[in-house]
């Protein structure tokens, strides 16, 4: 299917979910759109948009994200951060449903991003889960690890899914397709229990309940 085909699709499964986005037409929309579909559940950056769109004001694309949010299309997931560091501009988007991006982007761009499809599901199902059953303290974030360098911020490789916040206690969780529980990395995971003295750990991936010392294992289906 074309391009066009797919946006055709996936206005139907706007109108058959969601309130159609009236305001929002033309170029700017799709592309913005399409990359936020490339981007599912990673870091947001404006460079892609701007160039292929030729235009240098963030508002416009700014304008189209708010729409998408606002009529329940999509997430935004903003950075966790400790108390004694800075405000981060960082930011991650992922559509409310997976089939989204699949319309999007076809099934060639799909076939090496299972992750990220994985990722962007159990993001949706516990957002929603903590919208209906949890009525206060509630928060989903993702985490980047920082080092201070001369009084600068600087990221340091590794980051956690997602940091669910509620009251005074912080659970980390790392999303894996996998369904092997020996191959995935949880160092980071289990320093960030250790230093911030969280109950666990948990890893939602595809294989089968377990558990190793205060980190849990879980499968992602069943959110």
């Amino acid at each position: 299917p074309t391009f066009n085909d797919s946006l055709l699709e996936i206005q139907k499964v706007y109108e058959r979910g969601f309130e159609p986005i009236l305001e929002q037409t033309g170029s700017l929309s799709d592309a913005v759109s399409l990359e936020l579909a490339r981007l599912h559940n990673r870091e947001f950056t404006y460079q892609q948009i701007l160039r292929k769109v030729g235009i240098r004001d963030r508002r416009p694309i700014n304008g189209v994200i708010d729409l998408l949010k606002k009529h329940g299309y999509l997430l935004e997931i903003e950075p966790f951060l400790i108390s004694d560091e800075k405000r981060s501009y960082l930011r991650k988007y992922g559509y409310i449903d997976p089939g989204l991006v699949s319309y999007l982007l076809g099934y060639k761009e799909l076939q090496s991003e299972a992750g990220f499809r994985v990722e962007g599901l159990v993001n949706a199902r516990l957002q929603f889960h903590l919208q209906k059953f949890i009525i206060k303290d509630k928060g989903l974030y993702f985490y980047k690890p920082f080092v201070n360098k001369n009084k600068k911020l600087a990221p340091v490789p590794g980051e956690i899914d997602l940091i669910w916040q509620t009251g005074d206690f912080w659970f980390p969780i790392e999303i894996k397709s996998t369904d092997r529980w020996e191959n995935i990395d949880t160092r980071l995971l289990t320093e960030f229990v250790k230093s911030n003295k969280c109950p666990f750990g948990l890893v939602l991936y595809s294989g089968v309940p377990r558990r190793d010392h205060n980190i849990h294992y879980l499968p992602w289906w069943a959110c």
